[in-house]
């Protein structure tokens, strides 16, 4: 397994805030102990273990993952980031210690049948592949299972755009987006805002190639 880059170590050394008690929030926690962090889970609904109030002092915690539920103008993120959080995504941090290839997936509509068909070819072509993100298994966990994955390892990963928009490490050497449609206008509040939003997957794919189905492409016009 990879190991943070150097820059990031020294947050380690400081206890790191989760935001979010669900699967991909106690996948990065387990994560960050497995890294040798201190970690404290935050939720508002509470739970075994999990801290119901944030109000991080100045200067700490040192990392800060947040879960997709919490948007970037959550009180809570807000409040890391004037403390001088360092704040990434539950993809950022899976990322930053994997040493497989990413193929990743968005869309309205179709990217969770699309992110298993194409995990499941794959398997049965004899590689080694796994289906992540949203789609029900967090990067994070299989980071953990998989020692980090291998060269030949592919994780074909399911992102929401709750998750695309927070990107700041996460890396695809490929990226489908199958098509675009109003949806989570609740929380994007436009759809220019919405398309942003997963566009930044096509900013994340660094020298990789991506594909993008016609309404992807008249709503990019």
């Amino acid at each position: 397994m990879s190991a943070l880059p150097e820059y990031l170590q020294p947050l380690l050394t400081r206890p790191a805030a989760v935001l979010g008690a669900g699967v991909s929030g106690r996948a990065a926690a387990a994560l960050l102990r497995h890294l040798g962090a201190t970690v404290e889970i935050y939720d508002e609904q509470g739970g075994d273990g999990v801290l119901t109030d944030y109000r991080p002092a100045s200067g700490a915690p040192g990392l800060v993952v947040l879960s997709p539920g919490f948007a970037p103008s959550h009180p809570w993120v807000v409040a890391a980031r004037a403390a001088g959080g360092t704040c990434l995504g539950e993809l950022d941090l899976a990322s930053l210690c994997w040493r497989g290839g990413v193929v990743a997936v968005t869309g309205t509509n179709g990217k969770t049948t699309l992110t298993a068909f194409l995990a499941h070819a794959l398997q049965t072509a004899g590689r080694d592949a796994c289906a992540v993100g949203n789609i029900g298994q967090p990067f994070c966990a299989a980071v953990l299972e998989r020692g980090g994955g291998g060269p030949h390892t592919l994780a074909v990963c399911e992102v929401s755009s709750f998750q695309a928009e927070v990107m700041r490490f996460f890396r695809a050497d490929a990226a489908l987006w199958t098509n675009f449609a109003e949806d989570h206008l609740e929380r994007h509040g436009t759809m220019a805002d919405y398309f942003q939003a997963k566009w930044r997957l096509f900013e994340r794919t660094v020298g990789g190639e991506v594909f993008a189905g016609p309404d992807v492409a008249e709503a990019a016009e």
